[in-house]
């Protein structure tokens, strides 16, 4: 019995006496909630830090605008964009170099994407009728033989007002199509200064109708989707004029600009994570640098030693125009 007990006292000695046992609980406590509290305002920090409704980068707390600076110049672009084209279409007037040549890149990376697959498949189908039909262009053409919009998954009235509100095509009371403004522009090109198919006129002007479109849906999309509504976030789209406005940003306060536009690495690889997935990611990447069909379309090189994408040459004169009009802008507000 003695020896049992010894070899007791030998096993929990070290444990010391017990009030040394609940003192050093009680230190434990003290440490266990002095470590809780920077915790606490941790999570209190975090709950009070905002991010960008579109991309999810982080912004001012205290900012009224809900999208970060990046984002909204890429809207900025969109509508600038969008509209230069338009308007010099609606009155009989070619479009600026600068639009025409970053249109035509644009439609270039976009044209097999799937949310405006349905509409370049509409308006190509009329184009190809009012062309090879005279009388198509002063009769119309039937909705109802339009092979694109008989299979579609789109909404067959939605792509239609979508087409009408920018002036592509105009619809009769008794459902026939005819050539809108912006539609009847393109079709001089081919009727009235004999251009073919290849020629640099009839790929500009075929290009900056795409676009006009594709920029519209795009920026219906951000609205709706900035307003709580179920739309989808164009996350390609964006993305292209994402890069474009991080170049804008880096150039901003320059007075003398490079002959080539370029973007880091590391910027270029941040904003590629917006679209997520890496299948979509490489998919992106090797569209807009021409690996998959051998066509550069927005970055035409690598510098390995400066760790930075070289731009197309066609968006050099865009991104200066750019950077003048937000001048402007920031000179009109001051």
């Amino acid at each position: 019995m003695e020896k049992r007990l010894d070899e007791y006292l030998k096993k929990y000695s070290k444990q010391g006496d017990p009030h040394r046992s609940e003192t050093t609980h009680s230190e434990r406590r003290s440490k266990r909630k002095r470590y809780k509290k920077p915790k606490k305002m941790k999570r209190s920090v975090l709950r009070h830090r905002r991010k960008c409704k579109l991309c999810g980068a982080s912004i001012d707390p205290l900012s009224k605008i809900p999208i970060c600076k990046n984002c909204q110049i890429s809207l900025f672009q969109i509508k600038t964009l969008k509209n230069t084209l338009r308007e010099s279409i609606m009155h009989k007037e070619k479009p600026p170099e600068w639009a025409l040549k970053a249109a035509n890149k644009i439609t270039e990376i976009l044209s097999n994407y799937p949310e405006f697959l349905a509409y370049k498949n509409v308006v190509s189908e009329v184009v190809w009728e009012y062309i090879i039909d005279d009388e198509a262009q002063i009769e119309g053409i039937e909705i109802e033989d339009l092979v694109s919009l008989k299979y579609t998954y789109k909404n067959k009235t939605e792509i239609l007002q979508e087409l009408y509100k920018l002036g592509i095509v105009d619809i009769t009371n008794d459902r026939k199509l005819l050539p809108g403004k912006l539609l009847q522009s393109l079709l001089e090109i081919k009727k009235v200064y004999g251009d073919n198919f290849r020629s640099v006129n009839w790929e500009m002007y075929t290009s900056a109708i795409q676009a006009i479109f594709m920029l519209d849906i795009t920026e219906k999309h951000v609205d709706a989707y900035l307003s709580g509504h179920k739309k989808k976030n164009l996350k390609q789209v964006l993305t292209i004029f994402k890069i474009l406005s991080r170049v804008i940003e880096d150039n901003l306060d320059k007075t003398v600009y490079p002959e080539i536009f370029s973007i880091a690495q590391v910027d270029f690889d941040l904003l590629l994570s917006l679209l997520g997935d890496k299948k979509i990611k490489l998919k992106f990447y090797v569209n807009i640098t021409g690996i998959v069909d051998g066509k550069s379309k927005l970055v035409e090189d690598f510098d390995e030693e400066a760790h930075e994408f070289k731009l197309h040459k066609d968006f050099n004169e865009y991104i200066i125009r750019m950077i003048e009009r937000i001048r402007e802008i920031e000179r009109e507000r001051s």
